[in-house]
């Protein structure tokens, strides 16, 4: 079983920073390629041991700096640990029990980490579990649901970048949806976020 870690970042170099000390800390896992997709159009602030670097030039934007990374990849990877520049890990993620979910549940696009509430809408109903609460069914080990293929920290099968090519969160949503898979969140309801996300902007001032 062959894992990649792929980190986007789009020059926020303080908190990529942030992120890989993290992910070096917290996701103790022997991955066998590791790469850094740098879409930032600048000069990258420093150069992170064990990473094969790929920079779009000109930017692509996110889902062109997806492609850059899922077309770097080696043949041979099974699973693709999808990382942006901006997400810090409370604790130890257990990315063997995201494998052997992804394994089992055969229907499951990806297994991603629950995030801490951010947007209004999320922050009124106490999380995104319960904005809509019938779209989120419990399941062993995890949350199953067909609402949205997210771009927070999530392991997914290679066979999804083979298949798919990157796009809109919702348009990939919608083409995997279309074809019978679903999409889980790891734990249970009522656990507390499994990824922290530190971003404020990106770069040219865009609003998360």
């Amino acid at each position: 079983m062959k894992l990649a870690l792929m980190v986007i970042t789009d020059g926020r170099w303080d908190y990529l920073q942030r992120t890989l000390e993290s992910a070096a800390e917290c996701l103790d896992y022997p991955f066998s390629q590791k790469i850094l997709v740098d879409d930032s159009g600048e000069e990258l602030g420093f150069c992170p041991d064990g990473f094969e670097f790929v920079k779009n030039q000109p930017r692509r934007g996110l889902a062109g700096a997806i492609q850059s990374g899922w077309d770097a990849l080696d043949a041979d990877i099974d699973y693709v640990f999808h990382l942006e520049d901006d997400f810090i890990f409370p604790d130890h993620v257990d990315i063997d029990l995201m494998v052997e979910l992804l394994e089992y549940e055969t229907d499951l696009a990806q297994i991603a980490l629950l995030r801490q509430p951010w947007s209004p809408q999320e922050q009124q109903a106490g999380g995104i579990y319960w904005i809509e609460p019938e779209r989120f069914k419990q399941k062993a080990g995890f949350i199953q649901q067909q609402h949205l293929f997210t771009f927070n920290p999530c392991l997914y099968p290679i066979a999804v970048a083979r298949d798919y090519r990157a796009g809109l969160e919702a348009e990939l949503t919608a083409d995997l949806v279309a074809d019978g898979y679903s999409f889980g969140y790891l734990g249970e309801l009522g656990d507390e976020p499994r990824t922290i996300h530190i971003g404020i902007r990106r770069s040219r001032n865009y609003q998360l």
